[in-house]
Order: structure tokens, then C-alpha cells, then sequence
């Protein structure tokens, strides 16, 4: 199993100790003894995702794709080319504090030799409802309920940029119906939000753990994917997105497309597994 966990709903936590630990300590011992702090000494599950994704962010400031974190807002994205002629190309949105390699190693291991993936790292930035440990984010987070106060700016930004980078496919020859987006947990509801107001006819659109974004203004007038794959896949015990939320963006989501399949993992929390990724 690749564990891909994050803290979109966890709640809100003091990250000054760590503050401390940061200066003191070398950073990937930290982030060892963090990731162990999660797994055995703390039981709540929004706590062990805050310990594990503080962990992945320590590591991931000393990755190959993150080093840039603090040279630039948003790094140059993962790109695994085709190994035989190009036809198609996925393009794969991370959640909450991971990165795009993250998922980019998890692609290699079951990409076709005809398409080109790639996945993009957002920018590192404060999130709202926890401003102490800044982490990269496609957009704000100003709380943790369905009611909450979206960041509509920072999501049309993330949107637009999401379609330039559709559009650079589709100069470089790709036809729209052959370009797939995709995405985990923030990453799913960014790539729902991408798909849904994409004025080009996508491919396919695929969200695991994923959510409705602006669903308050749908349908509005966006027609070209109407009928457009839309796959979602939720484990049933999602302990970070709730598996309801899932449910409630297909309902919400039917009432528009015709073509929207929900799957539901038995048992999954906020994760994936062989079987979501093979299937």
C-alpha cells in the first residue's frame, strides 16, 4: 500500500515544539522520529495526520522536487515522458503538503508507453485554519466543514493555471479528448474543478478522496464536459475527508453530468492501495 496521507481536515494543532525541533535537530532525523511519533504514540487519526504530513514536509524540503520550495512559489512539475509515441497525457494534482514525485513514483509504476504524466507541485504557503507550519497548497483552507469559507481566488488561480497547462498539451498536439486530470484529496477537488470548467472536451476526469469546490455556483454555463468520464474512488473510513463528502460531489455532480461513477474501498481510510491504483 502507498500510504498518500494529509491533514486536509485535521484539526487545529500547535506547531511551535516543532519550531524548536526544526533549529535543534538535523531535519531528517526529524523527520524519522516525527513519522514514528505518528504511527505508535498517537491514536486520534486527524493527529496522525498532522504528525505524518509535518514529517513529509521536513523530508520533502530535501527532495529533488522540493528543494525549490523557496526559490520559487511553484516548482517545475514532475514529467514522466512516453516511451513510445505520445497519444496521450495524464496530468495528476497531490494533496495537502505532499509533492509532486510523490505521486509521480507511484505513476511509474503502472504508466502505458503511449502517455506522458505529469505531476505538478504546488506552492508552499500559510494555510488559514493552521498558519503556524506553512506547506504547499493549491489554494487556502479557511476551515473544516462543508460550510466553510472557500479561497475562490487562490481556486480560480490553481484552475487557470491547470488550464494553461492543458492547453500547452494541446499545442504540442494532444488532442483534448486525449489529456486526463486527476488528483488526491485537494488535488481531487481541484482536478473536479479543473475538469468540469475546462472549455476543451477532456478525456477523463479521476478524484480519489476528492470533494466539490464551488458547488454553490454549478451548474453555471459550462457545457464541454457534460458528458465527460467523471471517475470518483473514497475508502469508507476516510478519516480526513469525510466518505460522505465524496458520496454528496457525485449526487451533486449527476445532477449536471451524465457520466459520473462513484467506487468506494471497504475499509480504506485516506489512502490508496494496489487495488485503486490498478483498478
Amino acid at each position: 500500500m502507498i500510504q498518500k496521507l494529509s491533514i486536509d481536515n485535521v484539526a487545529s494543532f500547535t506547531f511551535f515544539p516543532f519550531s524548536i525541533a526544526l533549529v535543534c535537530f538535523p531535519f531528517q532525523f526529524l523527520a524519522r522520529v516525527l513519522g514514528v511519533i505518528a504511527r505508535t504514540h498517537v491514536s486520534h487519526p486527524y493527529m496522525v495526520s498532522c504528525f505524518t504530513t509535518v514529517a513529509r514536509s521536513v523530508r520533502n524540503l530535501f527532495s529533488s522536487d522540493a528543494r525549490s520550495f523557496f526559490a520559487q512559489r511553484m516548482p517545475n512539475p514532475v514529467v514522466i515522458e512516453p516511451t513510445a509515441e505520445h497519444k496521450a497525457t495524464v496530468i495528476w494534482y497531490h494533496g495537502l503538503g505532499d509533492v509532486g514525485e510523490s505521486w509521480a513514483e507511484a505513476l511509474r509504476t503502472i504508466r502505458h508507453p503511449n502517455v506522458k504524466y505529469i505531476c505538478p507541485t504546488a506552492g508552499t504557503r500559510q494555510i488559514s485554519f493552521q498558519p503556524m507550519f506553512p506547506m504547499t497548497a493549491w489554494f487556502d483552507i479557511h476551515g473544516l466543514s462543508m460550510n466553510s469559507r472557500e479561497d475562490i481566488e487562490g481556486i480560480m488561480t490553481a484552475t487557470k493555471d491547470a488550464h494553461k497547462m492543458i492547453d500547452a498539451e494541446i499545442a504540442a498536439g494532444i488532442p483534448s479528448n486525449k489529456i486526463l486530470v486527476g488528483g488526491f484529496s485537494m488535488g481531487g477537488a481541484l482536478a473536479i474543478n479543473v475538469g468540469f470548467r475546462c472549455k476543451q472536451k477532456l478525456g477523463g476526469v479521476v478524484a480519489l478522496s476528492g470533494f466539490l469546490l464551488r458547488r454553490t455556483e454549478l451548474p453555471g454555463t459550462f457545457n464541454a464536459n457534460r458528458d465527460t468520464p467523471y471517475l470518483f474512488g473514497h475508502g469508507t473510513a476516510d478519516e480526513v475527508v469525510p466518505y460522505e463528502w465524496g458520496q454528496l460531489t457525485q449526487q451533486t455532480l449527476s445532477k449536471f453530468c451524465s457520466n459520473v461513477s462513484f467506487k468506494s474501498y471497504n475499509g480504506m481510510g485516506h489512502s490508496t492501495c494496489t487495488e485503486v491504483r490498478e483498478g
